[in-house]
């Protein structure tokens, strides 16, 4: 299970970034996210939506994967405890 932990959305000229953070991301999670984001900012779906969507917890019923091209991950970080053996 994922817990999001904030997902700002911060206008940069003519780009939009959305900032994700979460206690650990699933295959295509952001891209998921983003998808239905847009089907929402275009007017196809109204904003409660997403709240719906959160509460099925069923990725297939939202709007699918935004396209790949222009992403990027800025920072990965992860609380690990354990140590590394000696080399």
């Amino acid at each position: 299970m994922c817990t999001v932990r904030s997902a700002p959305l911060l206008a940069q000229k003519e780009r939009l970034l959305v900032l994700v953070s979460a206690d650990t991301f699933l295959h295509h999670m952001v891209r998921n996210f983003v998808g239905s984001l847009v089907e929402i900012g275009r007017g196809a779906r109204p904003p409660e939506w997403m709240g719906e969507l959160r509460a099925a917890r069923d990725r297939t019923l939202g709007a699918g994967q935004h396209r790949p091209r222009g992403w990027c991950s800025c920072a990965c970080s992860m609380g690990l405890t354990a140590e590394l053996p000696n080399a």
